[in-house]
């Protein structure tokens, strides 16, 4: 039998004292995991277990006040990489394949795939048509995930008041900005257990919180009006040559915005993209033009872009010409120095304004107008008339009510960018030279087109200054009424009698004075003429004019209010030749539109008894063929709102031989002339 050797205890003492040492710190560790660490390896192993997942909320739509849908969320797809799955050897044969269904620079698609990082976008809003081949090919590495895009169907109409979404759905201008809150709802979130492979443990926690949709916001616009408003101005730009066209239509009884435009403008789905040159605003912008354009720096590019985007109805400023005349006609009658408007020819036109130094002369100078009653000051757009008016008034009295009008205010329609125009706040600053300039539109008195609209929608609906409205009402998804705009007064301006006579005066401009081309047969209509020099860097610029002209129909009983404002027409500058023909035009659709039946007179009647052949159009380009049915007292409706004046016609209805009535509508059809 072998005797133990001395060293064996020892060697024993020492093996179970480095095993006492090992489930000491084993036992330490338990403790420090189980006891002091317990909370925050929970924490881990629930995030290891448990799925917390984002449920995004869908956006709400814009629609117009007949349900017509401006902003929609069109399903789509996107293509996403993930680096770290993607094999080195597996790379070129990946490129080559995506690249034969996406078509995109071979580079960038190299740079996605070798793309360091976490998970990175190839391609984004793809349509179904272009997923599933990618789906079918199932590359390594290759994600295809549903995306949503924000989608304007109208395109161009009524772009800059809707405005737009970047890429991750969050507004950035006009409409989807102002209410960003309100149409991205909340989102919710499910919470689940689940294994390694994500598949949900039969006993783990389930939870779910559904999203709440957005809100939708529906608009007081009009479709359909919008659209005239936008084929109306546009068609203007290309006559006048005009470095842009503004055009504002109201309910004056409402305060309601039915329309509003200015051209050139630009599309929200290719926003981007300049549409119309930038040289000459009422062309199309040609290839040449777009590569110039590309290779210009970028913040000279987007300025240009961003020109396009804004809401010049609300944001630029302009003196506003005759058409200013009407608040200060408004002021005298209320104030009763005017006498009877109809009768009493209390003002004497002599072609100068001799009441004040600075040789101010009447627009009609050397001829002159006479003897004139107020109302006729108002038909022959009398300056002379007018200075007397506002030095009888004085500086106080007429700023007082210029105030009142709403003038050196926003308005506050609910559009982002709304300015406040210029005007003196001390009536003691002002000259009687300035005074007299005042009453006519020029010099101390600066307006935005939606200001103009809102003070004479006040002249004409009884005397009350209305706050405009671009929002009708906010709606759920199963469309229930969430928050309603109700009308708002802000005061009452002038008399519900002198807003009487003024819609009387007005009819008369257009009946009897220089907006005679503003007839309507069976409407009564309104309006006033505005032909303005035009401020640049602080001084008149030579031969540079901003013409104008508001309409209003039917003067007895206002239900459109139409103000057509063109900023520096070539040839013609008069408001009544470059901007009349558009508020006009957009009238007489807006009232068809609006199922206000026409009243004809007797004499009118004989007119529109007169039965007209439809000429042949086919092959004529957009130009000649306006000209042709302006001649013969019809008009033309083009299919579409962008279109170059040389394109040609295609197709046209009523076909040729037709009889239509004065006034009819021809539509056609325009094919591009590239």
């Amino acid at each position: 039998m072998d005797i133990p050797r001395k060293e064996y205890p020892n060697r024993i003492m020492i093996f179970f004292t480095v095993m006492i040492l090992i489930m000491t710190m084993i036992v330490g560790k338990l403790i420090h995991v189980q006891i002091f660490k317990a909370e925050e390896y929970h924490k881990r192993a629930m995030g290891q277990w448990v799925l917390d997942k984002r449920l995004n909320s869908k956006r709400g739509l814009v629609f117009d006040r007949n349900g017509k849908k401006l902003a929609v969320n069109k399903v789509m797809y996107s293509v996403w990489c993930r680096h770290k799955d993607i094999k080195v050897e597996e790379l070129d044969d990946t490129i080559l394949k995506l690249n034969e269904v996406l078509k995109i620079d071979e580079e960038y698609l190299r740079s996605c795939l070798t793309y360091k990082g976490n998970n990175k976008i190839v391609k984004r809003w793809i349509t179904q048509e272009l997923a599933e081949p990618i789906k079918e090919l199932n590359l390594r590495g290759i994600d295809i995930n549903e995306d949503v895009m924000r989608y304007y169907p109208y395109e161009t109409v009524a772009a800059q008041i809707i405005g737009f979404t970047n890429v991750d759905n969050v507004g950035i201008s006009g409409i989807e900005k102002l209410y960003e809150v309100q149409m991205t709802g909340v989102p919710g979130r499910t919470v689940l257990t689940k294994d390694a492979h994500l598949i949900e443990l039969p006993y783990g926690t389930n939870k779910k919180t559904s999203p709440e949709d957005g809100l939708s916001v529906v608009l007081t616009i009009d479709k359909e009006i919008q659209e005239k408003a936008e084929k109306e101005a546009y068609k203007a730009l290309q006559k006048t040559k005009a470095k842009n066209i503004t055009v504002v239509v109201m309910d004056p009884k409402s305060g309601e915005i039915l329309a509003m435009t200015t051209k050139p403008d630009y599309n929200p789905n290719k926003r981007n993209d300049l549409l119309y040159s930038v040289e000459k605003p009422w062309d199309l912008m040609s290839e040449e033009e777009q590569i110039r354009i590309k290779e210009l720096p970028s913040e000279e590019r987007q300025a240009f872009v961003y020109d396009r985007y804004r809401n010049k109805a609300i944001t630029d400023m302009y003196e506003p010409g005759s058409v200013f005349k009407l608040i200060t006609a408004a002021a005298a009658l209320e104030e009763n120095i005017a006498g009877d408007p109809f009768r009493d020819a209390k003002y004497f036109c002599d072609g100068r304004v001799t009441q004040v130094a600075g040789n101010l002369k009447c627009w009609y100078y050397p001829k002159t107008h006479g003897a004139e009653t107020l109302a006729q000051a108002l038909q022959n757009s009398c300056n002379d008339a007018l200075a007397q008016i506002a030095l009888e008034l004085k500086q106080e009295t007429l700023l007082t009510y210029i105030k009142a009008f709403g003038f050196g205010k926003k308005t506050g329609v609910g559009l982002v960018g709304e300015t406040r125009g210029i005007l003196p706040n001390d009536p003691n600053t002002i000259k009687n030279i300035e005074l007299v300039t005042m009453s006519y539109g020029q010099g101390k008195i600066v307006v935005t087109p939606i200001q103009m609209a809102t003070a004479v929608s006040a002249i004409v609906n009884g005397g009350e200054l209305l706050q405009p409205m671009i929002v009708k009402e906010f709606v759920d998804v199963e469309g229930n009424i969430v928050e309603e705009s109700e009308k708002k007064i802000r005061r009452r301006v002038i008399s519900k009698e002198t807003s009487a006579l003024m819609r009387k005066a007005m009819e008369q401009v257009v009946t009897l004075g220089g907006g005679k081309a503003a007839k309507i047969p069976g409407y009564k209509i309104g309006g006033k003429t505005g032909t303005a020099l035009k401020v640049v860097d602080g001084r008149y610029a030579d031969g540079k004019f901003v013409s104008s002209f508001m309409g209003v129909a039917p003067m007895d009983d206002p239900q459109l209010l139409v103000l057509t404002v063109v900023d520096e027409p070539q040839g013609s500058i008069y408001g009544s030749r470059v901007a009349l023909p558009v508020s006009r035009e957009i009238l007489r659709s807006g009232m068809k539109i609006l199922k206000i039946n026409p009243e004809y007179t007797p004499e009118e009647k004989k007119l529109m008894s007169k039965e007209i052949d439809v000429p042949n159009l086919i092959g004529k380009t957009a130009k000649e063929a306006d000209q042709i049915l302006n001649k013969i007292n019809l008009i033309i409706d083009f299919d579409t709102i962008v279109y170059d004046e040389n394109d040609k016609i295609i197709e046209q209805y009523p076909d040729v031989g037709i009889q239509l009535n004065p006034l009819d509508t021809v539509e056609v059809k325009l094919k591009s002339n590239e």
